[in-house]
């Protein structure tokens, strides 16, 4: 994570310079670009992480009540209420401590281990594994995020020495 998020600097802050630099630009013109963006990004995560703080917190300390059968299954928490099919989930995830129950492909419910005895963990994960399909091990985000911006840096790489040349 430490490499991505360098060579992540590195295209971000470093290229406008050479560019800049090359072009006779002011270089802090083009730096404009990507720390805004970097701003725009942080502020939504930030807005995402206030949100689900809001969400934990509108719970008041009390506890969310998940039931299992073999329709699909029911959340209960202060103030909320709602039940699925098992076919409504878009799949599913588990790790050694969670069930993690994707309703969208970025949208989970979390399900702590430590709620169940381990006879029941096993007979949810293997309800789970007949019922919906596990999630994919596909790229991550950043690597896709990471990918499109290099992309797009060559391709304006490209454009720019087309358009300099004529």
């Amino acid at each position: 994570m430490r490499r991505a998020a360098g060579w992540l600097l590195v295209i971000v802050v470093g290229m406008p310079v050479v560019f800049s630099l090359r072009s006779g630009f002011d270089p802090l013109v083009l730096l404009a670009i990507p720390v805004l963006l970097a701003a725009g990004a942080f502020g939504i995560w930030r807005g995402r992480r206030n949100w689900s703080e809001a969400m934990f917190r509108s719970s008041g300390g009390m506890p969310i009540e998940y039931f299992f059968d073999g329709h699909g299954y029911q959340t209960r928490a202060p103030g909320r209420e709602g039940r699925a099919e098992w076919g409504t989930l878009h799949a599913f995830g588990e790790t050694p401590a969670a069930f993690l129950l994707y309703v969208s492909p970025h949208i989970f419910h979390l399900v702590p281990k430590r709620a169940f005895p381990e006879a029941d963990q096993a007979r949810l994960s293997t309800e789970l594994r007949a019922r919906v399909k596990p999630l994919g091990k596909g790229p991550s985000g950043l690597k896709k995020a990471l990918v499109l911006w290099i992309l797009l840096i060559i391709a304006y790489l490209a454009i720019w020495q087309f358009m300099g040349h004529h």
